[in-house]
Formats: structure tokens, sequence, C-alpha cells
């Protein structure tokens, strides 16, 4: 082979690997989160900052939910700190401008403000500055994106809203996992929905109107994520002290944080704690870890049953979270707080450079 025809050859497999480049680059799936910035939520933020780190997501953008246990302006000031601590600024963050119809107990809404703004404090003098409230939630779910996955942590009133500002977005989002709803139960407590039967998961019963007109607009995509299915994954002492004693990461840290909190282990004592929002968050990365079958759902509306999700032969067709793997979740969970998560048969791994002031070890 004459030398010019070598650095032909070469010169063709320079072009053909920097072709490669970008579509591994695009390879990772785009991720979005709908939060309410309550005390699993912080938990999620910390785990999914940690998946974009090592290559899993491409985490594009955060929505506040004003429905659920965040305070106004509070939960948009947690969720910016969470992700500036974990080295992840420049990601869109806003809040919305609505509330549901049922908002949440002052009793439940004020132990997550001091448990999350813990967790949160971004470890300088300036803590986690108090910004006010932007409402610009539904522009940040319908900017300009690719097709995307969308993880929806607390009720839906942004979502809802954002699918009625602009109907295209059905046809962006490829799949929406929902922690909500249940068929067998509900978890209403703390003065949260007197006059009804307190069937309702809190997610659905704080907007049922938002939670049915995302079933409707999203049937066939979505994941739901409910307590039929996250009942298999308690929070226990057992877990919370592999996680101390595993303790290698900013991430880590901010997890062990909130359980640390007084409040939180006594919940932990009447078995009322279960990592709801980050096994749906995880169950989305992973395409493991929960057990989905199919059905057809419909949210009811009016009466005593208001917010309960129920069985409908005309209902919106779901993928329904009927069992989880508790063991697997908390391996996984652990080892990604960690930054040690491996890949896993179904998830896209591309890695990349730390982003400048990324999570680093403690």
């Amino acid at each position: 082979m004459t030398s010019g025809a070598m650095r032909t050859r070469i010169l063709l497999l320079a072009m053909l690997i920097c072709a490669a480049l970008p579509m591994a680059a695009d390879a990772r799936p785009r991720v979005v989160v709908d939060a309410d910035m309550s005390f699993d939520d912080a938990a999620t933020l910390a785990y999914l900052a940690q998946a974009d780190r090592h290559g899993f997501i491409d985490l594009d953008a955060v929505t506040v939910s004003l429905s659920g246990a965040g305070y106004t302006g509070r939960g948009l000031s947690h969720a910016r700190c969470l992700l500036r601590k974990h080295g992840l600024p420049g990601v869109p963050v806003s809040d919305g401008d609505a509330l549901g119809a049922n908002p949440l107990p002052e009793a439940i809404r004020s132990y997550v403000d001091r448990v999350v703004h813990n967790a949160a404090a971004l470890g300088d003098s300036a803590g986690c500055p108090d910004v006010p409230t932007e409402g610009r939630a539904a522009r940040v779910l319908t900017a300009p994106r690719g097709r995307f996955t969308l993880i929806a942590q607390g009720p839906l009133t942004n979502v809802a809203q954002a699918l009625a500002r602009d109907p295209s977005l059905a046809r962006r989002i490829e799949r929406v996992f929902i922690m909500g709803a249940g068929t067998t139960h509900g978890n209403l407590c703390c003065g949260a929905g007197d006059g009804i039967d307190h069937g309702q998961e809190f997610n659905f019963w704080a907007d049922p109107a938002a939670a049915q007109r995302v079933f409707s607009a999203l049937s066939g995509k979505i994941y739901l994520t409910a307590l039929n299915a996250t009942d298999f994954v308690p929070i226990t002492f057992d877990f919370s002290d592999r996680l101390g004693a595993d303790n290698t990461t900013v991430a880590t840290a901010t997890v062990v944080t909130i359980l640390s909190d007084p409040d939180v282990q006594e919940f932990m004592r009447q078995g009322l704690m279960y990592w709801w929002d980050p096994l749906n968050a995880a169950a989305a990365i992973t395409g493991r870890l929960v057990t989905y079958e199919r059905t057809r759902l419909t949210v009811v509306q009016s009466g005593m049953q208001a917010g309960r999700t129920v069985v409908d032969p005309r209902g919106a067709r779901i993928r329904l979270g009927v069992a989880a793997d508790a063991q697997a979740f908390e391996n996984h969970f652990l080892a990604m707080l960690n930054g040690r998560a491996p890949q896993l048969p179904g998830s896209v791994r591309v890695m990349r450079p730390p982003r400048p002031g990324g999570d680093q070890p403690r």
C-alpha cells in the first residue's frame, strides 16, 4: 500500500470516528423532571445528578409544582440549590403558577420544608437563599427539544398546563414515569382529605383534574409507579445504616442528611416512609426494578372518591406498577449515589468528562 493510500484510509477512519461522536452523545436519553420538592424529590435529584454525571442520562430541565409539598418559591429555591450542590447549575429550573384543588396540609409542608432546606444547604454562609416564584414551568416543559422521557414526581398540575399550552408536547414525550395513584389503597394522612374516603394517593388527590388530563393526553405512554409498587420499598433503618457506612459522595451525604432528621426517623419507625420518587426515577433510568402490568385507568373527579384511580375499560392505557424488587433497588440506588452504578441492559451509558463543580468524593 502506498503512503498516499494509507493517508487516505487514516483520514476516512478519522472522519467516521468524528461522525460517530455526536451520535454517542445523543444516545444519552434526555430526561425532564417535574417535582414538588418533598424529601424524596431531594433524594431523587441527588440520584439523577449522579446519573447525568456518569453518562446514563442528560438531565435537561426541572420544574417544580406548587400543588405539592414545597412552599411557593421555596421549592424553586431548593431545586436550584440541590442542582448547584450536585454540579448541575446550568439545568433550567422554574416553578408553576397554579395550585391544585387540594393543597397539602400545613403540618406536612412545614416539616418537609425544614428537611429539604437542610439537605439543600450549599455549605457556605448563604445556605440556600430564598427566591421569588417565577411561574414559568409550562414554558420550560414545552421548550424546544427533541424527544424525551418525562419523570413526574408530584401533582400533575404543571404537566397538564404544558400539554394544554402546546398539544404537540404529547408527541415529543416518548414515555412518562409518574409516581402517584394506587388501585389497592391510598396514603392520605395528617389532616389531608377530610370528608372523603381516604382511598386516594397524595399526588392525585392534590389535583385530580390535572391527573385525568395527563392520562388522556399521554395514554399509551404512561408508566405509573403506584403505591402498589412503592409499598415494596419502605425506607428502613438497615438501609439507612448502609448509606451512612458507604457515604463517599456529596450525593450520598444529601440522602444521609435527609434520613438523619428526627421527624423522618420517627415516620420510619411508624412504617410510613417509602422510596416513592427514587423508585420511579430508577425505573425510568434502568428499565428495571418495577413490574408493570397493562391496564386501563381513570381518575375519579368528584364525590367521596375524588382523586381515586380506578380500573375502567374505557380509561387511559396505562402500564401500572404492581411490584418492585427492593434489594435490587437499594443496591442500584446506593451504587448510583456513590458513582459506581453498572450499566444495566436496556439502559444507555455514554461517559463524558465531569462538569466543572460536579459531585466529587467527600
